[in-house]
């Protein structure tokens, strides 16, 4: 009998950064957090344990989803890190060779990787169409249920995507004379050492205003251009959205819409026979690459 060659394909993961934020009523400073496990006295108590929070819904949360049913299971997980393996159910029907139709489940399933360190808090998702069609989709299931836990601890999650170092310079450049506007979304930091350089005052207007997202639009209302120019301010900002620390958006001469860099994502590539396993020290193998590759980033 002939050989037969079997073509596996890559399988691809998006990062993304999440942030964890205290809800804060400012008109209540002396307000005490009541949690379903403990009271705390003041916000900066509550901040400070605001990891330990989140690894504990990963152990404890029930994914749901109104479009399709969800089954997941943590393969992997040591003081920091854990990968989840999350199935889809998604009905589909098989037809026969006797003309014949069998209704039946299916399940495909994707990777979630998550880096719970201070420093770092980053969610690597992986891309799996028959799953979800895009991973913002997989993201905004994930905050939708992350957010919905987080409520009862006074925390909100704001995730998002990691963009390539230098795609805002190379879009700005490409389409230099065309851009009526700029706008950065940022969400206000409780991660130092993504922030610390940012020109804008990201924690001051923070904790001044309690605001959890600012943005900064710089915008030419008449037929022409604006100059981006690459100083402090813009540099920061831009290096402080790319990081995962927002969005930025664009509109441009001629495009009606606006531009984004959603299309410049950091991403990861597997080979697909590195990652259909059930074997734990695989499974191991496949979180400490991940780990070390975004801790590179």
């Amino acid at each position: 009998m002939e050989s037969m060659d079997i073509q596996h394909k890559n399988r691809r993961f998006f990062i993304y950064r999440y942030q964890l934020l205290a809800r804060i009523d400012p008109e209540n400073p002396q307000f005490i957090y009541m949690t379903p496990e403990r009271s705390y006295m003041n916000v900066e108590d509550l901040k400070s344990d605001k990891n330990r929070i989140f690894w504990k819904m990963l152990k404890d949360i029930e994914f749901k989803w109104p479009y399709a049913e969800i089954s997941h299971e943590i393969v992997f997980s040591n003081e920091e890190t854990c990968l989840i393996r999350m199935g889809v159910n998604r009905p589909t029907v098989l037809r026969t060779e006797d003309f014949k139709s069998i209704f039946t489940n299916d399940w495909p399933w994707i990777y979630i990787f998550v880096d719970n360190n201070p420093d770092n808090q980053f969610l690597v998702v992986e891309v799996e169409r028959e799953a979800w069609d895009t991973p913002d989709i997989t993201i905004n299931m994930l905050s939708r249920n992350f957010n919905d836990y987080l409520s009862n601890y006074y925390l909100i999650a704001e995730i998002e995507p990691i963009i390539e170092k230098n795609a805002f310079w190379e879009f700005v450049n490409k389409h230099k004379g065309e851009i009526k506007l700029v706008e950065f979304d940022m969400i206000s930091p409780n991660m130092s050492n993504i922030s610390e350089k940012s020109e804008w005052p990201l924690r001051e207007i923070r904790d001044q205003y309690n605001a959890t997202r600012q943005k900064v639009r710089l915008e030419n209302t008449a037929n022409s251009s604006i100059a981006v120019k690459k100083d402090k301010l813009i540099v920061s900002m831009a290096e402080y959205s790319s990081s995962g620390g927002g969005k930025i958006r664009f509109k441009i001469k001629g495009f009606r819409g606006y531009k984004s860099l959603s299309d410049d994502k950091i991403s990861i590539e597997f080979d697909d026979v590195e990652v259909e396993t059930d074997d734990p020290k695989k499974f191991r193998e496949i979180a400490t690459t991940l780990l070390n590759l975004v801790r590179k980033l």
